[in-house]
């Protein structure tokens, strides 16, 4: 995948005015801003990191964001109608679950992004509140709250 984002987004990190400063390669860039993206790293540990300098990292950062931005439909797309049910079709074989494209999904992460509760619903499209009643987080908020009121009395 990172060499097809690579591919799209090439012509966008490559400088057209020839300065006196080296060029920092693209697939460089690229993993400088990948680095950014999914770290919590300052840009001046991924200055340190990279060996670059912190403006040349505000720099990649900027253009990469840019390129990515413009050229993110040629990256991620929807799958279209017959592309769709063979993803369908192969994801069935594989899991052993329905045939469904879509599943819902409700997750419950802390401050440090550690998932603390999940529920897998059902199969297509159903009502938020249905939802909710149906998840161990709903029966565990309702037991808290009874055990609140329980005690306050």
């Amino acid at each position: 995948m990172f060499e097809e984002i690579l591919r799209v987004i090439v012509n966008d990190l490559i400088s057209k005015y020839g300065g006196s400063v080296e060029e920092t390669d693209p697939s460089k860039q690229l993993l400088i801003y990948l680095w950014y993206m999914a770290n919590q790293d300052s840009m001046r540990e991924i200055a340190v990191q990279f060996g670059i300098g912190l403006s040349t990292v505000r720099g990649i950062i900027k253009r990469v964001n840019a390129a990515v931005c413009k050229r993110l439909n040629k990256v991620i797309q929807w799958p279209d109608f017959a592309t769709l049910h063979r993803i369908s079709r192969e994801f069935q074989l594989q899991s052993g679950i329905p045939d469904y494209s879509f599943y819902e999904l409700q997750m419950v992460v802390d401050n440090i992004l550690l998932i603390r509760d999940a529920f897998t619903g059902f199969p297509g499209c159903t009502h938020d509140a249905r939802f909710l009643r149906n998840s161990s987080l709903f029966q565990i908020l309702k037991m808290e709250i009874t055990l609140t009121v329980t005690n306050s009395r």
